[in-house]
């Protein structure tokens, strides 16, 4: 049994260590070695969980439903990129049970690895945002102080109303006397606070409106009002927003048309500039996320293109979340290690 818990082990660190250095030279994780960790992890856990602990198979189940939920929803908002979802997936796949933090009695805690991975490449991109700053790479102008700040204070206030709905729902869904893990539930808010910043659909008036009614209405239902007493949860989520101001000043970089590589994704206004130059790859402004980034095929066109024009394009900062991802399942694990 240690045999095949160290073979899972060392399958995590070489997944871990490719991906960090694939996605940070190159960008992209390929998927046919991210299916060669995921048969591995398969045939390893057929005779681990089969043999020798099938007692915690349960265990392992609920851990890895949380975090490939945790994973579609980061998918799908375009918050994380096809091949880091594909390798976190693997990544918990790979994680042995008997090695699951127990925090408070509860044992569902490998989503520590998701929200690890989130704080630490916010982190990332506040401090390098801040060092820009400090070395006067960036400047902040009043106009942008102005804006960031009145976006902070709605989507604060909208981010409430979409939390207060959730927290109403699992109220009346969830069995009486059941406390779902409180930093799953954190970190979920916090999503849901980033997502009102973040995607413009969210805040608008007729959504969150109709939110705003559905949590009136379920108040008088349950007979409840809607304020936590929680002080630190306001703290995170409004810490979290003001972040976001700073973040967004080292979303960019520029980059020669000429250079452009498959997967970059397209500021706006560089893909009205492809446009108004009538590259035929380019048919619409870019929105600025994951479902905007640039085929093969595309790329080629903007660097034939841009070897007639020396023409510098802004393109949107690639996160290297699968080294913020591996570098969160060290930490998970070394949690783990002084917790046993």
């Amino acid at each position: 049994m240690i045999i095949l818990e160290i073979m899972m082990l060392v399958g995590v660190v070489a997944l871990g260590l490719y991906a960090s250095v694939s996605d940070c030279l190159y960008g992209i994780i390929k998927n046919k070695i991210i299916l060669a960790f995921l048969t591995y992890a398969v045939l390893l856990n057929a005779i681990y969980y089969g043999f020798f602990v099938s007692d915690i198979i349960c265990d392992y189940a609920l851990n890895n439903a949380i975090v490939w939920c945790m994973v579609l929803a980061l998918y799908f908002s375009d918050t994380w990129a096809g091949g880091d979802c594909k390798m976190c997936i693997a990544v918990a796949m790979l994680y042995p049970a008997r090695y699951y933090c127990s925090i408070n009695g509860q044992n569902s805690t490998l989503f520590m690895i998701v929200m690890l991975a989130f704080f630490i490449g916010y982190l990332y991109l506040v401090i390098d945002a801040i060092i820009c700053l400090l070395s006067h790479k960036i400047t902040v102008t009043k106009k942008y102080l102005a804006n960031s700040l009145i976006r902070f204070f709605t989507s604060y206030l909208t981010a409430l109303i979409y939390i207060t709905g959730i927290s109403l729902l699992l109220q009346a869904l969830l069995p009486e006397g059941y406390a779902p893990n409180p930093a799953l539930l954190i970190f979920v808010y916090m999503c849901i606070a980033w997502l009102v910043s973040s995607k413009k659909i969210f805040r608008n008036k007729y959504i969150w409106g109709g939110v705003l009614i559905i949590d009136i209405v379920l108040c008088f239902v349950f007979r409840v009002i809607p304020i936590s007493t929680d002080y630190r949860l306001y703290l995170i989520i409004a810490v979290l927003l003001l972040l976001q101001i700073i973040i967004r000043l080292r979303n960019y970089r520029t980059v020669l048309a000429s250079d452009i590589q498959p997967g970059m994704i397209l500021s706006t206004a560089s893909s009205i500039t492809l446009m108004q130059a009538k590259v035929n790859c380019i048919s619409e402004m870019s929105k600025e996320n994951l479902g905007n980034r640039l085929t093969p095929e595309q790329a080629e066109m903007i660097r034939t293109w841009g070897t007639r024009y020396n023409v510098n394009l802004t393109i949107v900062r690639k996160i290297p979340f699968a080294g913020f991802i591996f570098l969160g399942t060290i930490i998970y694990f070394v949690i783990w290690s002084v917790l046993k």
